[in-house]
């Protein structure tokens, strides 16, 4: 009604003339905004990406003395697996209807878990050998004819020149960081804001970089755990689980702690298979030992009791990763 009311009243006060002056000039908030103009491009934050995957100083002995951006390493003490590639950009999504997600551990080689999307996505996707100095990535969006489409980067600890080399032996498992933008987009979704995208450990391929939890490959095979990671819970057949004998969090921070964190982890596991038929195992964890870590979640790195007010400090203060393997 107040719409109507201030229409006529324009209309005697202003004139037509006037009204269409007074439109342009100062009733734009009346009218729908406009959609964004479509992009022909979209920017990745790849140093947020290197950050994410970076030892600290007086992380990893070899590159304590390295500018920290340019230190690409997996990111916890000790470090042994180095990323030296980046495979980053848009992937078109032709091989299936939902999103891939971040949470799902990868059981195959990278080109067997894109499918032919990777074929599919040439023009949108680049390798880039690491470090790199730039902040931000630049790259073209798929047109609409391509459909879905998702921003996705995949860290290696090899060098492969091209895309189709990943399929070689000496590549295809040497992927050992791997993140994705959970939902599809379209180019006008794009504009000057890059686009983040939150890095995971690939726990199941070739040798795993330092922090992985994951349940193994198939439902009898034995967990995934490597130094330095914090187990903070479990759930199976994506509902959370409350272990019988083992309580949370499950510290590892040396290969000790491997060893029994694979035993308890097992006892999770075997409790579960005698209750329910299992379709799927998620390890939920953090990293507290992560230089990257936020000053809160790395004070609890000196923290060993295993309870749940420990449990939930860790779950507050430190960003918690699912790595879930669907059987």
């Amino acid at each position: 009604m107040k719409g109507k009311i201030c229409w006529l009243l324009m209309i005697k006060t202003l004139g037509f003339c006037g009204l269409l002056l007074f439109i342009v000039a100062g009733c734009k908030d009346l009218n729908d905004n406009p959609p964004p103009v479509a992009a022909d491009t979209m920017r990745i934050d790849v140093a947020e990406i290197q950050r994410q995957i970076t030892v600290g100083a007086g992380g990893s002995q070899e590159n304590q003395n390295e500018d920290r951006r340019f230190a690409l390493t997996s990111s916890d003490t000790d470090v042994s697996s180095e990323a030296k590639t980046l495979l980053i950009g848009a992937i078109v999504v032709t091989s299936r209807s939902t999103p891939y997600s971040s949470s799902t551990s990868i059981t195959t080689s990278i080109p067997s878990f894109f499918g032919n999307d990777l074929t599919d996505s040439g023009d949108f996707i680049q390798l880039i050998n690491l470090p790199v100095s730039e902040t931000y990535v630049e790259f073209k969006v798929p047109p609409p004819s391509a459909g879905n489409w998702q921003v996705f980067a995949v860290a290696f600890s090899t060098q492969p020149e091209l895309v189709n080399d990943l399929s070689a032996e000496e590549h295809k498992r040497s992927a050992i960081y791997f993140g994705v933008k959970e939902q599809f987009f379209k180019a006008e979704d794009m504009g000057n804001t890059p686009v983040p995208v939150r890095m995971q450990r690939v726990c199941l391929q070739g040798t795993p970089p330092k922090g992985c939890a994951s349940f193994g490959a198939s439902v009898t095979a034995a967990a995934v755990v490597t130094a330095s990671v914090d187990i903070v819970g479990v759930r199976a057949n994506g509902a959370d689980y409350t272990p019988d004998t083992i309580d949370f969090p499950i510290f590892v921070r040396t290969a000790g702690d491997v060893t029994t964190a694979i035993a308890s982890l097992k006892t999770i596991r075997d409790e579960i298979k005698k209750k329910k038929t299992i379709t799927s195992l998620t390890l939920r964890a953090t990293h507290s030992m992560n230089t990257t870590e936020s000053a809160e979640c790395q004070a609890l790195s000196n923290v060993t009791n295993e309870n749940e007010y420990t449990n939930t400090r860790l779950r507050t203060h430190c960003e918690v990763s699912d790595y879930q393997v669907t059987y």
